[in-house]
């Protein structure tokens, strides 16, 4: 193919021509987009919005222009900006085989032409283009940036005030009084709740089971310990996720085990009759998604209902699964946040970056490496008013830091205990032997399995008798097979109990559905979501071959919603099935059913969203999900998307069992050892910006 084919240059004008810009220039700039083009690594409208900002500009050079594109192109493939300064590296788009394209020989040259450029801006000029710090930004990504980072610093230095200060530490002895993992060590879980009532921002990170949830719980109870001791009202609490299934999820661990949490706290927190008023403050609160919380506008999709002059009304807002979010969605969230509101952004690190630009709970976790870090005016306040004597803990893993400290190491915990996955559990082992970059470890648990919990098996192709079998079946327990397909759809297909209503047996089905599912790190081939979904339907079709499971409406097709839409409520995410339920005259019509926040939800066929069948997902669409088995089925070659994150993500969506399908039986496994040695970097400077010295407190 030829490249000069793909030269996208605007013909040149008079207005060009006066501002220095002839034909012998404008091919120049051509060649220097001409091979990025041909092999995909920019898109004409990357090309076009450089050449356009130069050309205002009177910029000729062809690597300034080049350098516009590539920043263009930068929230496409998810980074905010383009590292051009050491120690700063480029990304370095791949050609057609796979060799870098080629670059300007001498970096630093480039880096200060971009730097100098009429048609760059600096310290925030208006220009399509912006420079700071190293970094090439688009104005719109530096603009998202500043914005999250300045809301960030400002809620992380922030005291919050409590109506009954004088409790708090009662409070939090009362509710934290099991032992200490370890003699001496500080409970971070402790830790975390005392930040989050003395602070206007806590950013509660950990794995999997780790007690985000259970820290959260507490969390909303001291808090409304301290308004009822005042005689104020109880906080307004917002609950938020991504997608739907994450939102629903956090409130439903938020009401797992909470009669048990009430009658044994309820009372000394809230006085007689406590346990009762505890539980019903949970009872009402409500999940929903960002979009749905911020107002989506489907007359202009940039903008919502809430911001800074229509902020949101809580007194408190939580948002979890803050791996999913990116940027810009987090610039619009903090925007619309009320000042007096505290705000709880929970999440794994670890876990994939968003789909969108940015990375940033990773970049909020960039300083929480090592030993948690406090500084000494803070330590003050948690002992004088929550009893947390940091001082005197025998934990080295706790450091007092008496000076400027940056403000976030105040308003950041890293819980790192699980829970659910123990010492014993393969699943547990195989996630941080994964995020670990651990290639030996990881495929030795694969090949040698955990009874319990964990499997790796080979595949020849795509999905083969067994795997298929296993996945409709599921694997054997001691009370018989669990965690296949078949029993969503035997449910489904035998009715309702005779002491179940209609939407209990559907809400039943939803669960049973959620018990299993195939994450694919890849949308195509024989082992992607598409030859997976083809298979596995194909093998349900002949395990029924007197049900009728063709068409796009058959009884028991699950589908995933893949596009927001306000009209309806369903959002990008969503996992339905198509059932059957009585209409008004008694008349059976199909429908499709949703596990919503207050139970299950219906919607009519004809009013679905753009949607897909999902018996197999890829591993970015399960964040916020959680399924008793999950079966993770590798690429047979080494590919751009895997990465140690997106093997972590998708092991860390089973709660009981984990198959890996894919794994080589001996020898090395290519694939594996590809994707564990490799991280999901973004470029972008918002780490940079909260972290750095001066940015702090103390």
């Amino acid at each position: 193919m030829d490249p000069t084919q793909h030269a996208p240059s605007f013909p040149l004008s008079g207005l060009d021509r006066a501002r220095g810009r002839d034909a012998v220039a404008q091919a120049a700039v051509d060649a220097a987009f001409a091979p990025m083009l041909s092999a995909g690594a920019l898109s004409p409208l990357e090309v076009h919005a450089a050449d356009l900002a130069c050309r205002r500009a009177g910029e000729h050079r062809p690597e300034v222009h080049l350098a516009l594109a590539l920043a263009a192109r930068a929230p496409r493939v998810g980074d905010l900006c383009l590292p051009l300064e050491p120690p700063l590296l480029p990304p370095l788009p791949a050609g057609p085989e796979g060799a870098p394209l080629p670059w300007p020989a001498d970096q630093a040259a480039w880096a200060a032409a971009v730097r100098q450029s009429p048609a760059v801006g600096q310290a925030g000029a208006r220009a399509a283009f912006q420079w700071d710090g190293g970094r090439l930004y688009t104005d719109r990504s530096w603009r998202a940036e500043r914005a999250v980072a300045a809301a960030l610093l400002e809620r992380a230095a922030l005291t919050a005030p409590l109506p009954a200060p004088g409790r708090l530490a009662a409070d939090l002895a009362g509710l934290f009084a099991r032992a200490p993992d370890r003699a001496g060590a500080v409970d971070r879980q402790r830790l975390a709740a005392a930040m989050a009532c003395l602070r206007g921002l806590l950013v509660l990170s950990g794995g999997p089971g780790t007690g985000k949830t259970w820290t959260v719980r507490v969390i909303l109870s001291l808090l409304f310990a301290q308004a009822a001791a005042a005689g104020q009202p109880l906080p307004r609490v917002l609950l938020a996720a991504p997608t739907g299934k994450a939102a629903a999820r956090v409130r439903e661990a938020l009401l797992s085990g909470l009669d048990g949490f009430c009658a044994d706290h309820g009372e000394a927190l809230l006085g007689p009759g406590g346990d009762a008023v505890l539980r019903a403050s949970f009872v009402a609160l409500r999940a929903t998604t960002l979009h749905r919380l911020l107002g989506w506008r489907p007359d202009n999709p940039t903008r919502f209902a809430h911001d800074a002059a229509r902020p949101l009304v809580a007194d408190l807002l939580l948002i979890d699964e803050v791996s999913m979010v990116d940027a810009t969605m987090m610039a619009r969230l903090l925007d619309a946040t009320p000042p007096g509101c505290r705000l709880l952004l929970l999440g794994d690190r670890e876990q994939l970056p968003s789909v969108e630009a940015g990375a940033v709970l990773a970049d909020l976790g960039a300083g929480l490496v090592g030993a948690k870090r406090v500084s000494g005016a803070f330590a003050d306040q948690l002992a004088a008013l929550a009893g947390l004597d940091l001082r005197a803990a025998a934990d080295p893993s706790v450091v007092v830091v008496e000076g400027p400290l940056p403000a976030l190491h105040d308003a950041t915990v890293q819980l790192t205990v699980s829970q659910r996955f123990g010492a014993d559990s393969g699943i547990g082992r195989f996630a941080r032997a994964a995020i670990a970059g651990a290639v030996d470890e990881a495929l030795g648990l694969l090949r040698a399995g955990v009874p319990g919990s964990l499997e790796g098996r080979p595949l020849e192709g795509g999905l083969d008798e067994d795997a298929l079998q296993l996945i409709i079946d599921g694997v054997p327990t001691p009370k018989g097979p669990h965690g296949g397909y078949a029993a969503y759809l035997d449910r489904l297909w035998a009715g309702p109990r005779p002491s179940e209503d209609e939407d209990e047996h559907h809400s039943a089905v939803l669960r049973l559905f959620d018990e299993v599912r195939v994450l694919c790190a890849t949308r195509e081939g024989g082992r992607g979501v598409a030859g997976a979904n083809r298979a596995i339907h194909e093998a349900l079709a002949a395990r029924w071959p007197t049900r009728s499971l063709q068409g796009a409406s058959w009884l028991g097709r699950p589908v995933l919603i893949t596009q927001n839409d306000p009209a309806t409520g369903r959002t990008n995410g969503d996992v339905g099935i198509f059932v059957d339920r009585t209409d008004e005259r008694g008349a059976p019509v199909r429908a499709v059913a949703f596990a919503g926040p207050g139970g299950v939800e219906h919607l009519a066929p004809a009013r679905l969203p753009p949607h897909e069948t999902v018996f197999a997902m890829t591993i970015h669409k399960s964040q916020g999900s959680e399924f008793w088995h999950t079966v993770l089925l590798l690429p047979r070659q080494p590919n751009r998307a895997l990465n140690a994150e997106l093997i972590y993500t998708g092991a860390t969506r089973a709660r009981e069992r984990l198959t890996v399908l894919g794994v080589r039986p001996q020898g090395v496994d290519p694939t594996l050892s590809a994707a564990l040695t490799t991280r999901a970097r973004r470029h972008t400077g918002l780490a940079a910006r909260l972290w750095a010295e001066g940015s702090g407190s103390g």
